[in-house]
């Protein structure tokens, strides 16, 4: 083998380089898993079946949610909810999104909607089925079902409460339906 030959097969190795891919966000498709019989959700069905001003505090919560994902990024912490977002915030656009909460029920509707669960203080917790969180996705997936007992202020965490069921988080999902 000469020179060039060898000059060739070693630049086609080093010439492959990754692809760029625009940024993206998981949605569900609404198709059961063995490991996820219920609780699926066909987020494209839910989300256009909202009105317009459902549809902006819907994008809102992805927004913060996509703000969270680049946090535990930086900053990764295991028992952080990243499809939980906080209005504590005392922005224009906080003050905003709660004017439309607060106009004809939407908050209500996207609660019935199993879009959103209303947490304590001023937090909202997003379907996990809906925006799919990056990582630990059973531990959001149990969260989301038993969000209204958790209590981060009063030390309330989701261990304590499958402690108190005498569950273990595969338990608590195969259960998730009975239980919601």
């Amino acid at each position: 083998m000469n020179e060039q030959e060898k000059n060739k097969s070693t630049t086609s190795k080093s010439e492959f380089w990754k692809n760029p891919k625009p940024a993206y966000t998981m949605i569900g498709s609404g198709q059961a898993t063995r490991m996820f019989p219920s609780g699926v959700v066909d987020a494209l069905a839910v989300i256009g079946s909202l009105n317009k001003s459902q549809l902006q505090i819907f994008l809102f919560f992805r927004d913060m949610i996509q703000l969270n994902y680049k946090i535990d990024k930086e900053y990764p912490r295991s028992e952080r909810n990243t499809n939980e977002v906080s209005l504590d915030l005392d922005s224009d656009n906080v003050k905003k999104i709660k004017h439309l909460m607060q106009r004809n029920n939407n908050i209500k509707a996207l609660v019935d909607k199993k879009i959103l669960k209303k947490g304590k203080k001023k937090n909202y917790m997003v379907n996990p089925f809906i925006l799919i969180p990056s990582r630990d996705f059973k531990w959001h997936a149990a969260t989301w079902q038993h969000y209204h007992l958790i209590n981060t202020e009063k030390g309330v965490t989701l261990d304590q409460i499958l402690v108190s069921l005498e569950l273990s988080l595969d338990e608590s999902l195969s259960h998730m339906e009975l239980l919601q």
